[in-house]
């Protein structure tokens, strides 16, 4: 036998002792150096947050006030328009015009060109410098213009200009023609008042089109080097178009690099107003706080742990007379009741409790090999899968589950409960539920799909509690049941009750209630609903019967179907009425895919005993 004082010095570095010692120092230094850094890291990402929704605010403001901004300008060019003579515009008096245009004193003061178009594009009187008024890209605004009639902002032109236009109508409000600005950017107020702010002393900003391109840029600190000026804004912009190019009104701010980034958007004019600054100005300097928090932790560490190493050497010495005991234990032959050190405190605790472990494991093995063979008789009579898990391991199985799942019992024993489904996906996901039930005091039960040895899937139920809620090493027992023909009855009555049993569309208490969802939903998201009539549809009811009617209300459906994305839903509200919900789609996209369901209905045809339905007049609203 060979007593711990004769183990060499080398031996002694293994030992429990210093182990347990030198895990003390560590955990001492990583604590206090972690805390230090943590709280600084944590004082950093507060005054980030709130460095990045003051600027996301102050963007915000200023996308605001660029917007107001343009639509008092709007408003001005739509009051000239009024007031222009209907008359003169439609026997194309151009004399009359030009003095008309001529005398509003008020635009020369806020655009720098006025124009009235004709619709066939001509310009029928002009005021102010006409040049930008004379690009391509400028008669390729008019013809939109005139083609949409309702006011619009174009992309910039050159010299850092836009047009913005209003149409012209008559009293029956159809346009005769549509009258166009020219914008300057640093004019009439519109920029200029953004680009005149008073920057922080390293702050950046710059107005974007939907294209990405500058069309203006704020004043920034002479400190900051072009070259270096540049790099942050392209890295800013990168960041913007990284994201989709949001051309958001509420305004987004993120760190960007080494630089704080806000922008807002103006939708009216497609616009983007973004600002950064560099992190570690707006921040105060986190890097040197968390140089300085980490050198001042690692002191506090270093002498917390030596005094923490003398304690250690003082208690665990009376440890040594209990270890050597305890290796006695085998060379004894089991004996277990001889030579126990008596001390003090959780040493002596320590010593009872060892001796009374020896004693009792050998009761607690007779007493488990009986219980496990009644618990065996009991499952192997239960109609239901019933098993006993431990970590994630069956310990015990009826002989039903292993039916249900074409295993022996022998078999499934001991096996990882993983073996039973799909994939590691699933099993995981379905760990965390079960944890989170448990911690929350109540049983597991939930219908989930399953794996038989075979490959085969069905849908069970699964049913668990813990075995005891103080111990969870104590185990879990689950009832385990088949239930794919009742789910399967169930999927079917939920669909029939949700759906039109001609179209397969979603029927009307459907739609409503998704509608219902959608009115309900607080992230402002765009949404259409179109509302859709078959005008004339009787006829066919009547010419070739209620087999016609139905073929006919069928291929309308197929027809409106083929035009929606996945995520749009496409209802029957009864007779001929139709209707579509798009999700995330502005009103511009759901007036082109009405357009196209227009068309579609009306070039379709159905031949019926020989004669021949379609052209519908399609009512979309």
């Amino acid at each position: 036998m060979r007593l711990i004082g004769s183990r060499s010095p080398v031996h002694r570095l293994g030992t429990l002792k210093f182990r347990l010692t030198l895990a003390g120092l560590v955990l001492v230094a990583v604590s206090a150096a972690g805390t230090g850094w943590l709280i600084v890291r944590d004082m950093s990402h507060r005054a980030e947050l709130a460095s990045l929704e003051a600027a996301r605010e102050g963007v915000k403001r200023e996308a605001r006030a660029i917007t107001a901004r343009l639509i008092q300008l709007q408003e001005v060019l739509a009051s000239v328009a009024e007031r222009l003579s209907r008359p003169a515009l439609r026997q194309r008096d151009l004399a009359t015009l030009r003095r008309e245009l001529a005398a509003r004193a008020a635009l020369p003061a806020l655009f720098g060109a006025t124009a009235m178009v004709a619709p066939d594009g001509s310009v029928l009187a002009a005021a102010g410098d006409e040049r930008n008024l004379r690009l391509p890209a400028a008669l390729a605004f008019f013809r939109q213009s005139l083609q949409e009639a309702r006011p619009l902002i174009s992309a910039p032109l050159s010299e850092a200009a836009v047009l913005l236009s209003v149409p012209i109508r008559d009293g029956a409000g159809k346009p005769l023609a549509v009258l166009a600005a020219e914008l300057r950017l640093d004019a009439a107020g519109v920029l200029r008042e953004w680009t005149d702010l008073d920057p922080d002393s390293e702050a950046l900003g710059v107005v974007l089109d939907a294209r990405g391109n500058i069309i203006a840029q704020a004043s920034a600190s002479p400190a900051l080097e072009a070259g270096e000026r540049e790099a942050r804004v392209s890295e800013a912009i990168t960041a913007w178009r990284a994201m989709g190019e949001p051309v958001e009104p509420m305004g987004v701010a993120e760190r960007v690099g080494e630089q704080l980034v806000a922008h807002a958007g103006i939708p009216m004019a497609d616009w983007v107003v973004m600002r950064s600054v560099d992190a570690e100005i707006a921040l105060g300097g986190p890097r040197e706080a968390r140089r300085q928090a980490l050198k001042l932790a690692m002191g506090v560490a270093v002498a917390a742990g030596l005094l923490l190493l003398l304690i250690m050497v003082v208690l665990f010495a009376p440890l040594r007379r209990l270890e050597a005991r305890v290796r006695r234990l085998h060379d004894d032959g089991g004996d277990d009741e001889r030579d126990w050190p008596e001390a003090w405190g959780e040493l002596g605790a320590l010593s009872a409790a060892l001796r009374d472990a020896m004693r009792q494991r050998r009761e607690l093995g007779a007493e488990r090999a009986t219980l496990l063979a009644r618990m065996r008789a009991v499952l192997d009579h239960v109609p239901l899968g019933i098993t006993l898990t431990q970590h994630r391991r069956f310990v015990l199985v009826s002989a039903n589950l292993g039916r249900m799942f074409g295993y022996e019992t022998a078999a499934l024993e001991g096996q990882s409960t993983r073996l039973l489904y799909p994939n590691q996906e699933i099993y995981d996901a379905l760990v965390e539920r079960i944890a989170r039930a448990f911690e929350a005091g109540h049983p597991f039960d939930e219908e989930l799909e399953v794996l038989r040895r075979d490959g085969s899937r069905f849908w069970a139920r699964l049913c668990g509690v813990p075995v005891d809620r103080q111990y969870p090493d104590a185990g879990t027992i689950w009832t385990i049941e088949d239930v794919s023909a009742v789910r399967e009855a169930r999927e079917a009555l939920s669909w029939q009750s949700t759906h039109d049993p001609l179209t397969q569309l979603a029927n009307r208490r459907e739609f409503e209630r998704l509608l219902g969802e959608v009115a309900g939903n607080r992230r402002r998201e765009a949404v259409s609903a179109l509302f859709i009539d078959l005008d004339d549809f009787k006829s066919v009811n009547d010419r070739g019967g209620h087999a016609a009617g139905d073929q006919m209300l069928i291929a309308v459906a197929e027809l409106l179907h083929a035009q929606v994305r996945n995520t749009d839903t496409v209802a029957r509200l009864g007779g001929d009425e139709f209707a579509v919900l798009l999700k995330s789609c502005e009103l511009e996209a759901a007036q082109r895919i009405a357009h196209k369901m227009v068309a579609a209905v009306r070039e379709h045809r159905l031949d019926w005993e020989e004669e021949v339905f379609g052209s519908f007049e399609f009512r979309v609203g």
